[in-house]
């Protein structure tokens, strides 16, 4: 089943596609692409794919929202001005590719509540407030290659990709930060204590950092090799 539409909220959804709509949200409260409903619904959504889209949400939106979903791929949109991005609450088995993420307040890319077994590559992240990608909450195994963080993690205090709450077994390998703002994040790639099993190697970080530790990572997790800094 293919679904052109502005909003999509279903449940118990099977093979489902949702291409090439162009939407510009006035609602702050409003989802681009709502699958499953909300957080205290039971239900699943099995094989899902969102690609070719253009997401314009206001502040308080979201681009893409999937909650409970399994076998699903976002991929090749243009997501620009929402809190989240790509918000993934309880998910499994995740392809999250080739996406332009600009603007976003909150993040970029959140994975919450146990969402695990995802490939994030390919994807850019500009203009972002806060943070490019946040996975936490006992997500696991997200391997993350190959994406370009631009200007991203304005706020202060804000990392360009954090991971934490027993998130663990991932890998965070080359990517590319960059920035020509004036004020730029300390801190670039953060882990907290709980996270383990976590590799990360080939970065570039290319006048993307204020501070003398850009990499921060917890001692559990290990030490980086052949990351680059200029």
């Amino acid at each position: 089943m293919e679904v052109r539409a502005a909003i999509t909220q279903a449940r118990n959804l099977y093979n489902v596609k949702v291409t090439g709509n162009s939407v510009a949200m006035a609602d702050g409260s409003t989802d681009g692409i709502l699958f499953g409903g909300y957080a205290a619904d039971s239900w699943n959504v099995y094989g899902m794919i969102a690609s070719g889209d253009v997401l314009q949400a206001s502040a308080g939106g979201f681009g893409v929202r999937l909650f409970r979903g399994v076998n699903c791929m976002v991929d090749k949109n243009l997501i620009t001005g929402s809190n989240y991005a790509i918000y993934i609450d309880t998910c499994n088995q995740l392809v999250l590719s080739y996406n332009l993420v600009s603007g976003s307040g909150i993040c970029g890319l959140q994975a919450t509540n146990d969402s695990n077994d995802a490939i994030v590559t390919g994807n850019l992240f500009t203009e972002v407030q806060n943070k490019g990608i946040f996975v936490t909450s006992s997500s696991d195994r997200w391997m993350m290659n190959f994406n370009l963080f631009r200007n991203t993690a304005k706020a202060s205090g804000q990392k360009a990709a954090e991971f934490s709450a027993g998130s663990t077994k991932g890998s965070f390998n080359g990517n590319l930060f960059w920035s020509n703002q004036t004020t730029k994040p300390a801190t670039l790639l953060y882990t907290t204590s709980d996270t383990t099993l976590f590799m990360y190697a080939g970065n570039n970080l290319v006048g993307a950092y204020s501070g003398t530790a850009p990499i921060n990572v917890a001692s559990s997790v290990g030490s980086a090799t052949a990351t680059n800094m200029s």
